[in-house]
């Protein structure tokens, strides 16, 4: 059986953006509780980092409401991207691979 698409990738959020600075930003969205955790993947200085949703639905309005637009700043210059991941994991499988990213994970 296929997995749900639950791991988005958010580019272009702001170099230096952390884990946290991104759950606040989702959490003002509606999207509070809706993810296992977040990871910068120890680069928060390349303006990139994996949501891992709880399901798709969830993944899929964060795309419907950042994708395209500035993420956290209104005035940024650089509008956020919001891709599925390429490989999509179990949630442990994920965890499993980010465990010992610097990266704070939620």
């Amino acid at each position: 059986p296929a997995m749900e698409q639950c791991t988005v990738i958010l580019r272009n959020i702001g170099q230096g953006m952390t884990a946290e600075g991104i759950r606040a930003v989702l959490d003002a969205a509606g999207l509070k509780a809706t993810f296992h955790f977040i990871t910068t993947a120890g680069r928060p200085h390349r303006g990139c980092a994996f949501v891992c949703f709880r399901s798709s639905e969830y993944a899929l309005e964060c795309r419907r409401q950042f994708d395209g637009r500035p993420f956290g700043d209104p005035c940024a210059e650089r509008h956020c991207e919001v891709h599925f991941s390429n490989e999509e994991r179990s949630v442990e499988a994920t965890r499993a691979r980010y465990r010992r990213d610097p990266g704070k994970m939620y």
